[in-house]
């Protein structure tokens, strides 16, 4: 699937930070960062504020809500900062190195 690149021109600043802070977590977790961490990296009030914003993405096709998932948002149009250093046009990997390797092995507790 080829990824779409976008400056976000038409974002407001708050929903432009949003928008930014999930493609970040997706990038280099490869999981969509919670409401709390969304908060703390766009500079918002609460988890309200970051629910608000998410749904004028979504209303404007920046990015996508899979139902009935915790932390289910996939990104429609990538940052264009993003856009570099991907093979093929194509947008951050899915899953990021580590998540869901079962070939790492945890640290052990002491």
């Amino acid at each position: 699937m080829t990824r779409v690149f976008a400056t976000g021109v038409y974002l407001t600043p708050m929903q432009r930070a949003v928008w930014k802070a999930i493609a970040a977590g997706l990038a280099a977790r490869g999981v969509t960062p919670t409401y709390a961490e969304i908060v703390v990296a766009a500079g918002l009030a609460g988890p309200s504020n970051a629910h608000y914003h998410i749904s004028a993405l979504e209303r404007r096709g920046y990015v996508r809500r899979l139902p009935y998932r915790r932390q289910a948002i996939d990104m429609a149009i990538w940052p264009i900062e993003y856009a570099t250093g991907f093979a093929s046009g194509e947008g951050p990997a899915r899953s990021a190195q580590g998540i869901g390797d079962s070939s790492q092995t945890s640290p052990e507790r002491e």
